[in-house]
Formats: C-alpha cells, structure tokens, sequence
C-alpha cells in the first residue's frame, strides 16, 4: 500500500503461524522489490511491518540486527481474543 502522508510504501505480511528469522527475509526482499518496482524519485524509503501471532522479542531483535530496511513487528489478536463488545459489533456490520 501507499501511505499519503508519510510519501512512502509499506508493504504489510501477515504470519498465522509462530514468527521465524527467515520472515524477516522475506519481508525484506518484498521491500527490496517495492523499491526497485514500484517507488520513485520523491518517495520516502519503503516500510515493511510484519504482523503475527506471537513474537519473541530475542528472534525480533537478533533478525533485524544489521538490517537496513525500517522494519517494524507487532503481534495481533484472533477473534477469539476480542472484547465481546467488539464481536458483537462486528455480527452486526453488513
């Protein structure tokens, strides 16, 4: 996708599975293809955020050691998870 404001890409992947080092690979080679694909001269630099189910902070840390790309990691919460308020909400938008 394409943030209008901040004048750049963020390409976002979504893990259903445990995080793993080689996700960050493959999230860095997708930013490395937005770069030389799709950015232009005036875009700010590609930002890659990876979202998963679990996360463990030693895996994170020691993956983007040394990467270049900002990359950012945030766990997400399944259905299940969700207030009931919010579920309820979402039963009702068609």
């Amino acid at each position: 996708m394409y943030h209008t404001k901040i004048h750049a890409y963020v390409v976002i992947e979504v893990k259903i599975g445990e995080l793993a080092p080689s996700d960050f690979g493959q999230l860095h080679f997708y930013i490395n293809a937005v770069d030389d694909l799709e950015k232009i001269e005036g875009d700010n630099q590609t930002v890659g955020l990876l979202l998963c189910k679990t996360a463990d902070s030693y895996v994170v840390e020691t993956s983007l050691k040394g990467m270049n790309n900002p990359i950012g990691v945030s766990k997400y919460k399944i259905l299940e998870d969700l207030p009931a308020y919010l579920i309820d909400k979402m039963k009702t938008i068609k």
